[in-house]
């Protein structure tokens, strides 16, 4: 089959797809390789599937895993994974251990958001398939290229070849004179801004100004050598100046800059100098010499001024188009290797020198910072880059690109030793809320790294390496929190759950998903475990991503741990979900408790506790819109009925042995305060109050004993939460000196019936206040919300729901899944009613 011809035949049903990129047919094709990879949706996947995977059939499905809880590798700094710069990459070693665990050998793994594409690295290396996806070009190129290897030897003879081509066409733009007359090779120059004092308005150049050159190191304040004022870079304005463009042929006005030191080697030895007036005038005739080859001449993001959430006023003045982030000489440099790549007729090796080029684009261009210390001091490295955003230093260098282009390559070609094949992975460039090309029920396991919210600006960041390949991101359909493509938190929700939607439908049942979360904003994180349960996911684990020591129970807060979060769920078996429709969740609450039992680890853990079941129980309901049948106390009873408890923890009667083992083995006779050391635990709020409580009070303590390990603990924001001393007194037993856990079904029963009152009555008077005020309520119980929306709900008293939903601060509803559902779904009844 003609690949190549067959995707050209697909192409215009393919812009149907989600995400479907910018740029023409031609430069789309040209950059394929089908069926392997597509810079634009891939119509070959169902091929791949059915060629790799293995048909679900629920008949004969005897998958079964419980979710992985042992210590994870996550070490990044292997010569593999740094081979490219790009902005995130999530560690492969750490995935490879989930692959793993979650599949058998040939299966097939799905990334949607694959970026520089480890996951499919860890595929590989386990013996599995992969399906890579991400919504940017350069991001699946990356993958793809990260994904197979080429001839080590042949890859390094070209890169030589290209490197001997160029240099015998430009090196005299590399020449300076040394003092003595000789010539040198110019290995990087060092570029600063002007500014102007604010006293006397004087221009300064910030290098000759603001370091101390005896002891090596950059002032935060400086003083004025024309009035002798003292200033702080940050109160100085940048001087301007107007140049003539003779690439865009107008005037521009940008920032000032000069060139203040080159670096240059003779026979092997380096030197530093100022510029000469020999360096001027090489300078002025480089920027005057035009460009022979193709180069992106391409206004930023296609906007220019402005372009982007990253855009700052005071950094980018003048920066209107992509060959602005460049000094003339690079781009002078770039475009003659580039010209000499894209003309191989060799597709893999052209591709693997593209990202080679593509790798130190970022290096090449004006983003290239000093570090100071090590300029002066020696120790690491002096030129360095910071990812993430589109900063421009104020000192910046002017790197030697051939220098670059061979350093990269040796780093690229650690991917040609790995032993890749493109035969174990197919890439696509595409929307995750869009995988019509991917059959229902086909995939085996799902690990994702997704975008958080405004942590990063995709599309901006990588405009500076889409522009060279010539197919930009579509990012009508980016994920992310961006103020120029008007994408607030409700837009970022939407399409995440979008995404999640689609994740849900192509996992086989049964089976699990994976999610990498790195993200501080608690409204961030209650969007993505409500958009996960909106799908139809069921969260069963959430652990810390890190290298030592295994935790039983870990808080789900993402204020509460420096590290990644990594969250489990499963995609409920095929009857399950049958049972679950058909009876609109009616009489299948056992059944889903059962479930999520037994797709939990056999220890203690939060997830196993009353309170955490109840939670999840009433979430996946509310969010399917489904009748909520059990309170409380009716929940607490059926737990009683059908479950074991033991420690504060429910087991199925299948599972309890098994919890007995574990006890056995790790030395355990009961979850005290003997094993308080191993639990990963922070309060952060009412209920993560009670549910340490419960398990602190696997023995008896008292009042002084029990505030000294809850204050130490506790770190509550947003919550009216009662004092320790109510907390206990309405949820646990006061036995002469010390409290308890209720000890009996009756003591249990008696205890939920006082919360229940107490709530009640809180949640009454919340709602008369809300009656009468005229102003926004920010402080509130949540517990007694959630409390009164669930009866609210389960009487039909939307209006209740609403009427407090209306005076609550915007902050408490963001920070709340429960309570914002809640409201979300009284409006949708409401509206219904009318």
């Amino acid at each position: 089959m003609n690949y190549k011809e067959e995707l050209k035949n697909k192409l215009e049903q393919l812009k149907d797809i989600d995400g479907f990129p910018i740029g023409t047919d031609e430069d789309i094709l040209e950059l394929s390789n089908p069926p392997y990879f597509t810079p634009c949706p891939n119509p070959f996947i169902k091929d791949f599937i059915e060629k790799n995977g293995e048909k679900y059939n629920q008949a004969t499905d005897a998958y079964k895993c419980l979710p992985y809880t042992d210590d994870i590798d996550t070490n990044k700094n292997d010569r593999l994974t740094n081979a490219h710069s790009y902005h995130t990459k999530s560690p492969w070693h750490a995935i490879q251990q989930y692959i793993e665990h979650y599949t058998e050998k040939g299966e097939i793994v799905l990334d949607c958001f694959s970026g520089s594409g480890m996951t499919g690295i860890a595929a590989q290396k386990s013996g599995r398939k992969a399906i890579l996806s991400d919504l940017s070009p350069i991001a699946s190129f990356l993958t793809y290229n990260y994904n197979f290897s080429t001839s080590s030897d042949r890859f390094m003879t070209q890169v030589g070849k290209i490197i001997d081509e160029v240099d015998n066409e430009l090196n005299w733009m590399t020449k300076t004179k040394h003092s003595d007359g000789r010539e040198g090779r110019i290995n990087s120059i060092l570029y600063s801004e002007h500014f102007n004092c604010p006293q006397c308005s004087h221009e300064f150049i910030l290098w000759d100004t603001a370091v101390d050159f005896v002891n090596g190191k950059m002032h935060d304040e400086f003083n004025c050598s024309s009035c002798d004022a003292t200033l702080k870079r940050k109160d100085c304005e940048k001087s301007k100046h107007i140049y003539f463009d003779n690439i865009l042929n107008k005037e521009i006005e940008s920032v000032k800059i000069s060139p203040v030191e080159i670096l240059y080697v003779i026979d092997e030895k380096r030197y530093k100098k100022k510029p000469d007036q020999a360096d001027f005038d090489l300078i002025e005739k480089i920027n005057s010499t035009p460009i022979p080859d193709w180069f992106p001449l391409i206004p930023f993001m296609q906007i220019g001024e402005r372009w982007g959430d990253t855009w700052r006023a005071g950094v980018h003045f003048g920066l209107t188009h992509l060959h602005h982030f460049y000094s003339r000489r690079n781009l002078h440099f770039l475009s003659k290797i580039y010209a000499k790549i894209t003309d191989l007729s060799d597709l893999e090796l052209k591709h693997k020198l593209q990202i080679t080029f593509n790798s130190f684009l970022l290096r090449a261009s004006k983003k290239a910072i000093l570090a100071v210390n090590y300029y002066f001091h020696g120790g690491g490295g002096y030129i360095a880059t910071i990812s993430g955003n589109m900063y421009i230093p104020s000192l910046f260098f002017e790197v030697e690109i051939l220098e670059q282009f061979k350093t990269r390559a040796k780093k690229i070609n650690e991917i040609n030793k790995s032993d890749f094949s493109l035969e174990n992975c197919i890439v696509s460039t595409q929307s995750a809320t869009d995988y019509s090309n991917i059959p229902t029920n086909s995939i085996d396991y799902i690990f994702v790294d997704p975008p958080f919210g405004e942590n990063l600006m995709y599309s901006e960041l990588n405009f500076l390496y889409e522009a060279w390949i010539k197919v930009l991101t579509n990012n009508s359909k980016e994920a992310i929190i961006n103020k120029t493509q008007n994408k607030a938190l409700n837009q970022y929700n939407t399409l995440m759950l979008n995404s999640y939607k689609e994740l849900f439908r192509v996992l086989k049942p049964n089976r699990w998903i994976t999610i990498e979360y790195h993200n501080s904003k608690s409204a961030i994180w209650n969007g993505l475990q409500e958009a996960l349960t909106k799908s139809g996911f069921v969260i069963a684990h959430t652990s810390v991503l890190k290298n030592k020591g295994g935790s039983f129970v870990i808080n789900v807060s993402p204020n509460s741990v420096a590290n990644d979060l990594i969250i489990n769920a499963y995609k409920p078996s095929e009857q399950f979900l049958t049972n679950f429709v058909a009876n609109a969740g009616h009489n299948v609450e056992i059944e889903f408790i059962e479930g999520l039992l037994s797709s939990l680890p056999i220890q203690p853990m939060l997830e196993r506790t009353e309170k955490m079941l109840y939670s999840k129980m009433i979430a996946y309901y509310l969010l399917k819109g489904y009748q909520i049948n059990y309170d409380a106390r009716s929940f607490y009873e059926m737990l009683y009925q059908n479950f074991i408890e033991q420690d504060g923890y429910w087991f199925t009667s299948n599972q309890i042995n098994s919890y007995a083992d574990f006890k056995k083995s790790h030395n355990v006779e009961e979850l005290g305060q003997g094993k308080q050391e191993s639990l990963l635990f922070f309060i952060v709020d009412e209920r993560s109050a009670l549910i340490w409580l419960e398990s602190f009070l696997s023995n008896p303590k008292s009042f002084s004993d029990i505030s000294t390990a809850f204050n130490k603990l506790s770190n509550i924001q947003g919550d009216e939460v009662p004092d320790l001393k109510v907390l206990l007194e309405e949820n646990f037993v006061f036995d002469g000196s010390i409290y308890r856990k209720p000890s009996s079904n009756e003591e249990k029963l008696r205890a939920i019936d006082k919360r229940n009152r107490t709530l009640k009555r809180e949640f009454e008077s919340l709602l008369v206040e809300a009656e009468n005020s005229r102003t926004k309520m920010r402080k509130v119980r949540k517990e007694a919300i959630v409390y009164g929306f669930e009866e609210a709900y389960r009487s039909k008293k939307y209006s209740d729901i609403l009427t407090i939903g209306n005076k609550l601060h915007k902050s408490i509803i963001e920070n709340s899944p429960e309570i914002s559902e809640f409201i979300e779904i009284a409006e949708i009844q409401a509206e219904g009613l009318a």
